[in-house]
């Protein structure tokens, strides 16, 4: 009788084959999560120094627009010279974030929300022959996160689905809601984490469009990767960047001339948590300093600016190129200081080693740092009460005031 079970040698093949497969596409996604990686540190490297001449532009063009009478003609020069500089600066937080390390103000959203609230912004940036469809679930979908930055994910997200489709008839459908995801999904993800499997926030942007390759999606995220004739910024890279910082991952599934669904994955959050984002403050009149200040950064034309900044708000300015002469200062002038302000990221002592020096000299001194870095990238390093107030660099001088007047006011 003829034996009608499976070949012993031919499965062990098979089953060898797959475990090979296995091996070799987690050996693949790895080497594309650290080309990500690598790529987001060079990016975070650029946005820091870059901020760093920015800061100076922006700073120097504002101390000079209030020098001048309203009548001057070198006024307009310099006013977009100052708007350029506010516009440079969106494309270093762009930067930022495909690094994920962007500016955050968290709060407790809802992801219905956050699509019904660009739905008007979505369907004017594309073509009218394209559809756009909202599926969104009946309950809340509840993440912690920055609603700019979310918006700018399903912004992004939908205008590439659009550019998919092309110029011919198709639809984009947005659609949220809770899902149970295995830790096959997360490791398959497009971004490596260390996330397990679970319930997750989920937004997917789904079109009918041409679909992606093998070889554009192991590009599609990289910064300024773009199929058509021109690149339009950041796009997907950043996309992924505002995921990452979000403690997030992103799943695409594709087929050739069947079109693609990028799934955000993001944890879910409590609807009762509290908000942690600061609603601006309005500033009614010129504030006046008093007393003396210490800025404490590393970069001497960034060191300056600030310094001539606090000057014409009326404090008295005492300059540190580092942990050591800041602390320095802090000994001799103790008793006149009335805030510090510390830039974060420094070669010999980083803002954070500097900060606990300074507490050892003044316990009571109140710091605001001066970061490029979102909060939530620090906040946890620093002991409640250690910050005084964040301002992002390079910042307006209005955003400069406001941090300070805050902190006249809680004096």
């Amino acid at each position: 009788m003829a034996d009608s079970g499976s070949d012993p040698d031919l499965v062990s093949e098979e089953a060898a084959g797959s475990k090979g497969f296995e091996r070799e596409a987690a050996h693949l996604q790895l080497m594309h999560s650290q080309k990500l990686e690598s790529l987001g540190v060079l990016a975070g490297g650029i946005a820091h120094d870059f901020n760093n001449l920015l800061a100076v532009v922006l700073a120097r063009s504002e101390l000079c627009l209030r020098q001048l009478s309203r009548g001057s003609p070198e006024r307009e020069h310099l006013s977009i010279i100052r708007e350029t500089a506010l516009e440079a600066r969106m494309l270093t937080r762009q930067l930022l974030s495909y690094a994920g390390k962007g500016q955050f103000l968290l709060e407790t959203l809802n992801l219905n929300d956050i699509a019904t609230g660009i739905s008007q912004l979505l369907r004017a940036s594309i073509s009218k022959g394209i559809r756009l469809q909202l599926e969104l679930a009946e309950e809340a979908v509840p993440v912690l996160g920055d609603r700019t930055q979310l918006r700018q994910v399903v912004l992004n997200l939908v205008t590439n689905a659009a550019e998919a489709i092309g110029q011919r008839a198709g639809t984009v459908v947005v659609r949220t809601g809770i899902a149970e995801v295995t830790d096959r999904t997360l490791r398959e993800a497009c971004l490596t984490t260390e996330l397990s499997g679970g319930r997750y926030a989920h937004l997917d942007v789904e079109d009918d469009g041409s679909g992606i390759s093998d070889d554009v999606r192991g590009r599609l995220f990289d910064p300024f990767f773009t199929t058509k004739f021109s690149g339009r910024g950041l796009g997907l890279a950043a996309v992924l960047g505002v995921v990452k910082s979000h403690h997030g991952t992103i799943a695409l599934h594709t087929r050739l001339a069947h079109g693609s669904r990028f799934r955000v994955l993001l944890p879910l959050a409590e609807l009762a948590q509290v908000s942690r984002s600061t609603p601006a403050m309005g500033l009614t009149q010129e504030f006046r300093g008093n007393g003396c200040a210490l800025v404490v950064d590393d970069e001497a034309a960034v060191r300056a600016v600030t310094s001539e900044v606090l000057r014409s708000l009326g404090y008295r300015v005492l300059a540190a190129d580092g942990g050591a002469a800041a602390c320095q200062l802090l000994r001799a002038h103790g008793t006149e200081v009335k805030v510090v302000l510390l830039d974060l990221a420094m070669p010999d002592m980083n803002g954070e080693e500097v900060l606990r020096e300074l507490k050892k000299i003044s316990a009571e001194v109140p710091v605001i740092l001066l970061t490029a870095y979102a909060q939530d990238e620090f906040r946890a390093r620093f002991l409640p009460g250690d910050l005084a107030g964040f301002v992002a660099k390079p910042f307006a001088r209005e955003e400069l005031v406001e941090a300070l007047t805050k902190l006249s006011a809680e004096g």
